[in-house]
């Protein structure tokens, strides 16, 4: 009650001194307990002082710190909210190529959260270091205005003014042409090809084979990954970092390549020793190391494990008899150091349930491998004869996998023919949690065209869904992904007088998209890569003058 009396009269305009208002307010309310912890007692100076030159009073009696107010107003604001000091966004407010685009923000040192929304719609909840936040561009689906918005709110919910950026993303068609190389950009080379290529995080690095004059010898070349252009020292032959006499001295051609997470370059090829072919394998980066097959042995494929069971899976064939045919399929592993494992060939049966193959007349032989990161296995895909229960020889597409340590794990899976009589798988990507072969069936007489097709598979190399693509005489060498999944077939229409294809699928059932129809005279196309950004390479050759020259196209996703 006193408390609530004193209040009462502190409501009064001061007019007058404050010893009076106090006096007055004490001998209605008297203090007749002075250890009471109700009780006003005055402890600091009680000296009127103004604020302002306003004439209006601060009382200070309860501490010796002051606080001041204005009339009309309820004082200072105990806990202000955040703010956001800037929100920009990298390169500019037009987007017109693929990639990442940097959020770049600064809030004050209590914003503990920012609320990030596209268009209205929620996008993200980060933390303020979360930026700068990247957003990607996949494709020219992405083509409208984008308004970003951005809040930022402390620990006890309060939250800023709003702060926006937008940007205008005009992206090209999904695969219209990026960047070429050709015959221009290596006038040194009487004849080329490319034969396999990947994309490392700032170049695009193709092996095949290349004619400068000393006949045709094993190649690789590194291209600038946004114009095609090719980079300082290269191409570079195998007679430049072999110490092999036969590679020296005999014909060679690039088949594959590889790299590891430190960028480290493996290709595969063949050299020929005489008239006879011979697997070789090769680290090109320091420490260099090389490794030459048996005769009859050849390797189409190569892959590397990462670190800590790191591992180079090479996949191929050798040949069974004297004769190029029959062959085993076979794989070869090796340390990062080069040192070999014992080589693992294939042949049939591969189960109990396959008819006998009882003098090794059936060929087998792998053509693709990849790295698998989920499981950590190395899968390979190639083609087979297999003897059906009619005693009628198919071709059909196998599969098989590897563990970095301990070498061919399970079973071959081998395709049923649950489609079509015949099929084969060439090329081999991995497509976000699967893997995608790619190759060709057809029916079963033997007049039959084939026709390219691709098969998913989980990343445990369990068979799912099938596409054929509706391309007469023609199959895919070349499998890849891009960053929304779409897959990449390249290859070739014609078989025998050769005419390149690229083309593009969204899944099992989205729109067939053509990237690439080829160039007149015999071209193909043997191998394809994407990166990061989306961007896909096919690589092959076009003939012009009557020789082949190699060829890289780069397309928008």
């Amino acid at each position: 009650m006193r408390l609530r009396m004193l209040m009462s009269i502190l409501a009064v305009p001061l007019s007058g001194c404050f010893q009076e208002l106090f006096a007055a307010g004490a001998e209605l309310a008297p203090d007749t307990d002075p250890s009471s912890s109700s009780g006003f007692t005055s402890t600091g100076d009680t000296t009127p002082t103004t604020s302002g030159g306003s004439g209006v009073q601060t009382v200070t009696g309860l501490s010796s710190e002051t606080t001041t107010w204005e009339p009309g107003t309820s004082g200072p604001e105990a806990n202000p909210p955040p703010e956001i000091l800037s929100f920009s966004a990298s390169g500019g407010d037009v987007v017109e190529e693929a990639g990442a685009v940097h959020l770049e923000l600064a809030a004050s040192d209590d914003a503990v959260q920012v609320r990030l929304s596209l268009n209205g719609e929620p996008l993200a909840e980060l933390a303020p270091s979360d930026f700068p936040y990247e957003y990607e561009v996949l494709s020219a689906k992405f083509n409208f205005e984008h308004t970003f918005e951005a809040v930022a709110i402390d620990g006890e919910g309060l939250e800023s003014a709003p702060a926006s950026v937008t940007l205008q993303v005009n992206l090209k068609p999904s695969g219209a042409e990026k960047c070429t190389f050709d015959r221009q950009d290596d006038e040194a080379a009487a004849s080329s090809a490319i034969t396999g290529l990947v994309y490392t995080k700032d170049a695009i690095v193709a092996v095949g084979t290349r004619d400068a004059g000393e006949g045709t010898r094993l190649a690789v070349w590194k291209l600038h990954r946004d114009t095609c252009e090719l980079l300082p020292g290269w191409p570079r032959s195998v007679t430049e970092w072999t110490n092999l006499d036969v590679a020296k001295s005999g014909l060679s051609t690039g088949t594959s390549l590889a790299i590891d997470e430190d960028d480290n370059v493996y290709v595969a090829g063949t050299v020929l020793d005489g008239l006879e072919p011979r697997r070789y394998l090769a680290k090109m980066t320091s420490p260099m190391w090389e490794q030459l097959g048996a005769v009859g042995e050849q390797i189409t494929g190569v892959a590397v494990a990462p670190k800590p069971q790191a591992a180079v899976f090479a996949v191929g064939w050798r040949q069974s008899g004297v004769n190029a045919t029959p062959t085993d399929a076979a794989i070869w592993m090796y340390k990062l150091d080069g040192l070999a494992f014992p080589p693992d060939y294939i042949a049939a049966p591969f189960s109990a349930q396959e008819q006998l193959d009882e003098f090794n007349k059936l060929s087998e032989r792998l053509r693709a491998v990849v790295f698998e990161p989920t499981t950590g296995h190395a899968v390979a895909v190639g083609e087979r004869e297999f003897r059906g229960d009619d005693k009628v020889i198919y071709s059909r597409a196998f599969l098989v996998r590897m563990h970095p340590l301990m070498g061919r794990v399970g079973t071959p899976w081998t395709s049923p023919g649950e489609y079509f009589a015949h099929d084969s798988a060439l090329g081999l990507g991995i497509c976000g949690t699967q893997v995608v072969a790619g190759g060709w069936r057809r029916d079963a007489p033997q007049d039959s065209m084939p026709a390219p097709m691709w098969r998913w598979f989980s990343a445990g190399g369990a068979p799912e869904e099938i596409r054929a693509v509706p391309l007469s005489s023609a199959e895919f060498r070349g499998v890849a992904c891009d960053r929304e999944l779409k897959v990449v077939g390249a290859g070739v229409l014609n078989l025998g007088s050769g005419d390149a294809r690229v083309v593009a699928a969204p899944g099992v059932e989205g729109k067939l998209i053509t990237y690439g129809t080829g160039t007149p005279g015999a071209d193909e196309m043997a191998t394809a890569s994407c990166d990061r950004r989306g961007f896909c390479a096919a690589g092959g050759f076009y003939t012009e003058d009557g020789s082949r020259h190699a060829l890289v196209r780069v397309y928008h996703p």
